[in-house]
């Protein structure tokens, strides 16, 4: 199905939608290991039962091999992953170009195989070590595909232009210059000086941690952070901001294992988010499989947290927020759970809504901050829609931040259909 919608997860979930579930089936190859099943004991432990002369047309497809009455553990489980799968919507004829691919696959395997062994042949190999030769190569082989297809996924499926964090760890939007421009280094100093005059003052070190975590400063982050929990260990704020540093710097077990034990203590509805998020970006090197299931748990997180953070609006807005990025970068790669236009209008009219006076400086770069990237989730969901409102809202954004990479890509997108036009127009054949 990825092959065949070119990874487009537009066109997945298209497909998915189709799609009708499958039936759960018990395991038909429950029983004795040893013990083989006639065809009419798999076709009836298969639900709903398949027609008589299906298993004769998977031998004729090529999808099972030979012509035995009965079938060993391994075949039955091969029949009744084609039945699954089949149930699911995936036709037979694709399954045959994966078992083409399958086939090449192994020609190559044991043709390596079979190069060692005579090069050994007349040296020190018997057949016990070629059973090891053989494992070792089959072990690679299955390691290497599920790696291929995990970084393959990722690769074609994550949209990498629409993260909000970049490659280098330091968010792509808004851009430094906005926030350099709005003061954040200045308010930096002079909250080290406040911090160097009480080093145990926890309003300057929640403001010192804020103002880091707008700059992307991970490992001030985490420092400060540290030295607020020393002073609190509840402070939520704290906590959130400790294991979102932690992650960029490699140690998103560690918070995993914090958030989980924080929460053990007393509920929070950021510490429930931010747990969720953790959980998708530690699965997300892990494999496909993981991922998903840690979208599921993220997905209960962010419910119970948006449930608990009705009565706290600032705290409500950002998750919300958060929530919608996440959405349309790493959470939701198949783009089955899109934040719906009308609710990202909502939250936009919601950030615009909000006057910038009287504020601090600190809340009033969040603040802006806020309103861009509520923007720019706006601006990703019209793009996708192929809604005529995504470049007027890009310009928006632009005009906030010139120095955004949405200012960049807007040229880059012009530039390319100029290009295309000139191509056109010089291909056009002249008269006479």
């Amino acid at each position: 199905m990825f092959v065949a919608a070119n990874y487009d997860p537009i066109q997945i979930r298209s497909e998915l939608q189709r799609r009708s579930t499958a039936i759960p089936t018990k395991d038909i190859a429950d029983g004795p290991g040893d013990r083989q099943l006639s065809a009419d004991e798999i076709l009836a432990r298969l639900q709903p039962e398949p027609h008589a002369g299906w298993l004769d047309e998977l031998r004729r497809r090529k999808l099972l091999n030979g012509k035995d009455q009965r079938y060993s553990r391994e075949m039955v489980e091969l029949i009744g992953a084609i039945w699954n799968l089949n149930q699911v919507g995936v036709e037979l004829s694709n399954l045959e170009e994966i078992v083409k691919a399958v086939t090449a696959g192994v020609d190559a395997q044991l043709s390596e195989f079979q190069r060692v062994v005579n090069l050994k042949r007349h040296g020190k190999i018997d057949y016990a070590s070629a059973i090891q030769f053989l494992n070792a190569l089959e072990l690679f082989v299955k390691c290497k595909h599920v790696e291929v297809l995990n970084t393959t996924f990722f690769r074609k499926i994550v949209p990498a232009k629409d993260m909000v964090v970049g490659p280098n760890q330091k968010r792509v939007v808004p851009s430094e210059t906005f926030l350099v421009r709005m003061g954040l280094n200045r308010e930096i100093d002079r909250l080290l000086h406040r911090f160097d005059d009480a080093p145990e003052d926890k309003g300057t070190l929640r403001n010192l941690c804020r103002a880091y975590h707008l700059r992307s400063d991970w490992l001030n982050l985490y420092g400060v952070s540290e030295a607020l929990l020393r002073l609190d260990p509840t402070d939520a704020r704290g906590m959130a901001d400790q294991t979102r540093a932690m992650y960029y710097l490699g140690r998103i077990d560690e918070a995993v294992t914090s958030l989980e034990r924080r929460l053990q203590i007393g509920s929070d509805p950021l510490l429930k988010f931010r747990l969720g998020q953790c959980l998708v970006l530690r699965a997300k090197d892990r494999g496909i499989r993981e991922l998903f299931t840690a979208i599921t748990r993220k997905q209960v997180l962010t419910a119970e947290a948006l449930r608990e953070s009705s009565d706290r609006p600032s705290v409500r807005r950002w998750i919300t927020l958060d929530q919608a990025l996440d959405n349309i970068s790493v959470s939701d790669p198949l783009q089955i759970n899109q934040p719906a236009i009308q609710e990202l209008e909502a939250l936009y009219e919601e950030y615009q809504s909000i006057p910038d006076k009287p504020m601090s400086p600190l809340t009033k770069m969040s603040l802006a901050v806020g309103k861009i990237l509520a923007a720019y989730a706006l601006h990703i969901a019209y793009r996708r829609q192929q809604n005529p409102k995504a470049d007027k809202i890009r310009l928006q954004i632009v005009r906030m931040d010139p120095q955004c990479v949405l200012a960049t890509r807007g040229n880059e997108g012009q530039a390319q259909n100029a290009l295309l036009t000139g191509k056109r127009r010089r291909s056009k054949p002249q008269a006479g």
